[in-house]
């Protein structure tokens, strides 16, 4: 459906028929059953991802159709939700799940910075892309099991600087969470620095029941 001028990234219609998750930061939730070994202290996701639905359109377009507003739209979005929560407003710093340099070049742009740049201003929090790097290139893992993501990407990420992250509140994000790997690789970077505390939060993400 063609945007109007007032439109952007996400028409409304669409906007009214996306499947969003109403998780209570104060509780645990499905988010954190995926992490339950690496001490999430929060967790949150816009949309719950399933095959074949508009969720996976959009993020098929913001990943693959240059359509880069759609990471500002959904940043926007899900920033105003998670400013309105007062669990969030103690995160230092966001950090956004980091492409390899090689898919940099491909794509053009990491499809999580523009989001990852809005949630930072909404919650008054820092931006920074370059203390994790994508230090191994990995092909799509969309046809592998849990395990077998884990073990391809654990030694895939490094860290590049920990400039006054020590004792910081940081907040992981990335488009889609269906595994978990690719952050679970980030966080185990990131319980290197010392006092350390890791949140995460995801444009959508595969429940339990649906992976």
């Amino acid at each position: 459906m063609p945007l109007h001028s007032f439109e952007e990234g996400i028409c409304t219609v669409c906007r009214h028929s996306l499947p969003i998750i109403n998780f209570s930061s104060s509780v645990e939730n499905q988010m954190h059953d995926i992490f339950k070994d690496y001490e999430i202290k929060l967790a949150s996701a816009l949309f719950n991802f399933e095959k074949h639905t508009e969720v996976q359109e959009l993020i098929h377009n913001l990943k693959y159709r240059n359509q880069k507003k759609i990471g500002k739209t959904i940043g926007n979005w899900h920033g105003a939700m998670l400013a309105s929560d007062a669990n969030f407003t103690h995160i230092d710093v966001v950090l956004p799940v980091p492409i390899h340099v090689k898919k940099l070049k491909q794509r053009g742009y990491n499809q999580v910075s523009n989001y990852g740049t809005i949630l930072a201003k909404k919650l008054n929090a820092d931006f920074n892309e370059t203390v994790l790097k994508k230090v191994t290139y990995t092909k799509t893992q969309s046809k592998q099991t849990r395990q077998e993501r884990l073990a391809n990407i654990l030694n895939t990420i490094g860290l590049q600087e920990t400039v006054n992250l020590k004792n910081k509140h940081i907040l992981l994000v990335d488009d889609v969470i269906t595994t978990g790997a690719t952050m679970k690789a980030c966080i185990e970077c990131l319980k290197k620095i010392e006092g350390i505390k890791i949140s995460i939060a995801a444009m959508a993400v595969t429940l339990l029941e649906e992976i």
